[in-house]
Formats: structure tokens, sequence, C-alpha cells
């Protein structure tokens, strides 16, 4: 009876510590969830911190340390993410710190590689162009060392002239010559919606066209050339006075580097609808100011003389002006994404009246305006 009793006490005392060792057992899996659940948490955090203080080594190690856990892939996704929205601000040495960061990693993460090597292409015209100026200091700098004093005072029209008051050494500086890394910039864009507003002989219209615009130039180190180019047509009318509105130009420009590189003096031809139904076609002159930049935003003005007013009777005199706002959102590989804002007015002063339009466009395209 006492062993039967003992096996009993034996038994109860078992069962008891196996039951304590599930239940710590259960304890030590909840804490590891929750501590993995913080874990999790604070990944991003440290992701954010790295990117803030452009830390690659920092987003490495993360990486590395979680490589093995179930949702690696979801880590990398948001590093990558991260990655691509530097794209927005140009950091083009930070956005292949951090692709190595991910490739070091993953080799077969395809989409980072595919990043690095559009990047890295934007890297090699840029320090390709950095080089050339660096160059062209330096061979400039070394024909400075070697002319005469005369020489030495007539170039000092020409060159920036940095003295040391320390040393008391005298340094000419080649000044850059232009802001542009690309020697052939452009842009296009397709005008998808336009608001146009004539008035003309006490009649109003109110139109909806649609219409492509854009410009190319040749940027040399002494000169920019090129052109812009505006067609529109009107496809709907608001109102009862039926006065289409459309326009076709193409004005080539030239801007000299001396004076301003993006000041630009024009001269082409514009076609567009009178009051009367004729076609209306004359030669412009004018001048442009491009590309004047704000962070992601780049703004340019025009105005135009009409000269063909002088050739039709009925007419006394007639201008065109506008401004264009550029907003950049993206990249794909070395094009910008680009939303385009125009501001455009022409103005026909006729014997009988006026005849006045003015549209607001708005636009989707591309550009390299580097």
């Amino acid at each position: 009876m006492k062993k039967d009793i003992k096996k009993i006490i034996k038994l109860f005392i078992t069962s008891i510590i196996l039951c304590m060792f599930v239940g710590f057992s259960n304890l030590y899996a909840e804490t590891e969830v929750i501590n993995l659940t913080g874990n999790e948490k604070s990944f991003y955090e440290l992701v954010d911190s790295a990117f803030r203080e452009k830390d690659a080594d920092s987003v490495f190690k993360l990486l590395s340390a979680n490589r093995l856990k179930a949702d690696y892939s979801v880590y990398e996704e948001y590093v990558l993410q991260k990655t691509k929205s530097l794209l927005l601000s140009n950091q083009l040495d930070l956005i292949q710190s951090m692709c190595m960061a991910i490739i070091d990693n993953n080799l077969d993460n395809t989409d980072a590689v595919n990043l690095y090597m559009t990047v890295e292409k934007s890297v090699a015209k840029r320090n390709a162009r950095q080089k050339a100026l660096e160059d062209q200091r330096k061979a400039e700098a070394e024909y400075v060392a070697q002319a005469s004093t005369k020489e030495k005072e007539s170039i000092r029209k020409d060159y920036n002239v940095v003295e040391s008051s320390a040393s008391g050494q005298t340094l000419f500086v080649a000044p850059v010559t232009s802001k542009y890394y690309s020697n052939f910039t452009w842009s296009v864009a397709l005008n998808i919606a336009e608001i146009g507003f004539r008035y003309a002989k006490d009649f109003l219209s109110l139109n909806y066209g649609v219409g492509i615009s854009g410009d190319f130039y040749y940027r040399a180190p002494k000169f920019s050339l090129g052109a812009d180019f505006f067609v529109d047509t009107s496809v709907l009318n608001f109102t009862s006075a039926d006065m289409a509105m459309s326009e076709l130009s193409l004005i080539p420009g030239i801007a000299f580097t001396t004076l301003s590189e993006d000041f630009f003096f024009r001269t082409g031809f514009s076609q567009m609808t009178l009051s009367n139904g004729h076609s209306f076609l004359t030669p412009t002159i004018g001048f442009a100011l491009k590309n004047m930049n704000m962070n992601n935003t780049r703004l340019s003005v025009f105005a135009d003389y009409y000269l063909g007013h002088l050739f039709d009777a009925n007419m006394k005199t007639a201008f065109g002006a506008g401004a264009q706002a550029t907003f950049l959102f993206g990249n794909i590989g070395n094009v910008n994404l680009a939303f385009f804002l125009n501001l455009r007015e022409s103005l026909f002063v006729l014997n009988d009246g006026i005849d006045n339009r003015t549209r607001l466009t708005i636009g989707l395209g591309v550009e390299n305006n580097e």
C-alpha cells in the first residue's frame, strides 16, 4: 500500500514539473514573438535613420543581420524603395552605395542590379564632364603660369583672380563656362488639356484643345543653338461663337555664353487662324529666358513680335508672349519625367478691333536638361 502511495506521489510531482515546463516554454515562445515584433519595427526605424545619415554600411549590416529571417524579402524591398526615392533628389553616389548594400547581401536581386547599372551610366557622364572641366582648368592654369607679366595683366580680364593673404600668391582660376553636363538638351510634352479663351470683334469663345510642344538645343562652349516648337488645335467649343483656336510654330533660337547661356534670341515662323477664318502665316522675332531653376522646378518665358502684320492691310500690329513651368517628379534612366504648365498669349490689333487669345496648357512629358 505504501509503495502504491509513493508511486502516486511521484506521478503527481512529475505531472506538476511537466506542466511547469510547458508553461515556461509557452511564455518563452511568447517573449520571442514579442521581441521579433519589436525587431521588425526597429528595423524600419534604423533603416530610415541610416538613410538620413547617408550611411550605406549600416544598411548593409541591418540586411545582413536579418538575412535568414522569413520576412527578409520585405525588408529588402523596403530598402530598395527608399533607394529609388533618392532619384528625385539626384543623389547618384548614395543610390549606388545603397544598391551595393542590397546586392552584397543578395546577388539575385535583379531590381537592385538594374538600378545600379542605370545610375552608373549617369555617374559616368557626370564624371566625364567634371574631368573635362578639370582638365580644361589645369591646362588654362598652366598657360597662365607660363605667361609673361604683360600677358598676365591681359589675362586678368578673362579669369577669376584669387589672392592668398598668407602666402601672397596670386591664382588665376578659369570660370566654369556652362551649368550643363550634356552638350544636347531636349524636352517633349504631350499637351493633354488646353483651355483656350478667345475674344474677337465682340465675340467670346471658350475652347478645349490638345497638342504637342517641346524644344531641342545643342550647347557648345561659346553658344547654344536650337529651336522651340508648339502645335495645338481645338477639339471642343463651349460657346455659341465657333471661333477655333489653333497654332503651329517652329522658332529657332541662339544664346551666347558670354552674355548668358539661357538668354535666347529667337526668329522663326508661326501659323494661326484669325477671326475672319483666314490662315495667318508670319515670321517672328523675339527673345526667351529659359531654365531658371528652383529646386525641382524650371521656369521659362518668351516674347515674340509677329512681322506678318506688316503685310496685312487689316492689321495694325501683332505679338505674342508666354511662360512655362516644368515640374520634375521622377526619372527613367537618364531621362526626367516632367509635368508642364504653359500660359500663352497672342494679340492681334486689327483695324476694326482686336483678336486676343489666351491659352492654359497642361502637359506630361520627358526631358533631358542636365
